[in-house]
C-alpha cells in the first residue's frame, strides 16, 4: 500500500492495479508494475477514455460511465477488489467469457460485495472498512483512501 501512496503523492493514478501487477521480491518487498495504462493526475488524455482500458474485475464502476471519472478512488476501488480476493479467496466480481458489457455494468453497479463471504472470524471486524472500497460512487471511496493513506 505504501506504493500506490507514493504514486498518488506523484500524482500519478495506476488504473490497472490487480494482483498481477503487484510483485513480491526475494526480501518480501512488495513493488507496483505496468505502470502502461497510468494517468498523471490533472492530465487525463480524452482520447484514452473512448475504449475500456484495464482489467474489468478490477475496474471501477465510474470507468463504465459514458463519461468516465479517472480518479486515484477507482485505484482504491482496484485495490479494494484485491484485498477482497485475499480474504475471500474469490473475486468480488466474477467475469465470465459469456457475460456481456451491460451484465457487467450492472453487476458493479448494483451492489457491494459483502467481504465476510469466506472471510475468517478474526477478518470480520474490520470488514466494514475495507467495503469501503468497494462502494458504487468515488465519493463513498474517499474513506478508503485513509486505509492506504495510515
Amino acid at each position: 500500500m505504501e506504493g500506490v501512496k507514493k504514486a498518488h503523492e506523484a500524482g500519478i493514478i495506476h488504473r490497472d492495479l490487480k494482483p498481477g501487477n503487484i510483485l513480491i521480491d526475494a526480501d518480501n518487498n512488495v513493488k507496483i508494475c505496468d505502470f502502461g495504462i497510468s494517468s498523471i493526475k490533472g492530465n487525463i488524455s480524452t482520447k484514452t477514455l473512448n475504449y475500456l482500458m484495464g482489467t474489468i474485475e478490477y475496474m471501477p464502476p465510474e470507468l463504465f460511465d459514458e463519461k468516465p471519472e479517472i480518479s486515484q478512488l477507482g485505484d482504491i476501488y482496484s485495490l479494494g477488489c484485491i484485498f477482497y480476493e485475499m480474504i475471500n479467496l474469490t473475486k468480488p466480481f466474477s467475469v465470465s467469457s459469456n457475460m456481456n458489457i451491460l451484465s457487467i455494468i450492472k453487476k458493479k453497479t448494483s451492489t457491494i460485495p459483502d467481504f465476510t463471504v469466506n472471510a475468517p472470524e478474526w477478518f470480520h471486524p474490520y470488514s466494514s472498512d475495507f467495503a469501503i472500497m468497494l462502494a458504487i460512487s468515488p465519493e463513498g471511496r474517499s474513506g478508503g483512501m485513509k486505509i492506504i493513506y495510515d
